[in-house]
């Protein structure tokens, strides 16, 4: 078997701690991460493929779609997180 890493993005907390504990305020699109660089970097650090895992608020019963659309271009599994009403999933 060809080894392969794993690379968890824990999207739900993203934005606030960018913008609680980074920034101090939100942050602009140009701020954030980008997905493809990190899962491309971690491909050549490695030197082996990645599997990307990005876990995202469902919750709501809402995902946004557009972004679950550019996640998958990207090569990344979204993984939506939800439960029942007493449970905290994020």
């Amino acid at each position: 078997m060809d080894p392969l890493t794993y690379l968890i993005i824990d999207g739900e907390n993203i934005d606030t701690t960018l913008g609680v504990s980074v920034l101090d305020r939100k942050p602009a699109s140009e701020e954030r991460p980008r997905w493809d660089r990190v899962l491309t970097s971690t491909e050549e650090l490695w030197d082996q493929p990645v599997k990307g895992l990005f876990f995202l608020n469902a919750s709501s019963g809402y995902m946004p779609m557009n972004f679950v659309q550019a996640l998958l271009a990207m090569r990344y599994r979204p993984i939506p997180l939800s439960g029942v009403p007493d449970d905290q999933v994020v």
